[in-house]
């Protein structure tokens, strides 16, 4: 994105809009994986989770549907196109 935005292709709020998509992508762990998901374990039955953990998964929900929102506006092609990119 900034090597696009250095170079005129993107005007600021292009990129910052990129950024945000990123960072929504990045927050929402959507990467796909390779590995075991520990994030979603089962906590341990005599002990709650902490309100930190909640608040991690309400803020993971919010930034997958806002990356699925802003996919859906795109269409499938550009969409694709604006994922590899950011």
């Amino acid at each position: 994105l900034d090597w696009l935005a250095a170079r005129g292709a993107l005007s600021a709020e292009e990129a910052e809009a990129g950024e945000r998509l990123r960072r929504d992508f990045t927050l929402g762990n959507l990467s796909p994986r390779v590995t075991m998901d520990w994030d979603f374990l089962p906590a341990e039955r005599s002990r709650r989770q902490p309100a930190s953990a909640a608040d991690l998964r309400r803020h993971r929900l919010a930034a997958r549907e806002r990356v699925e929102a802003a996919l859906r506006v795109l269409g499938a092609g550009l969409g694709d196109l604006v994922l590899d990119v950011c």
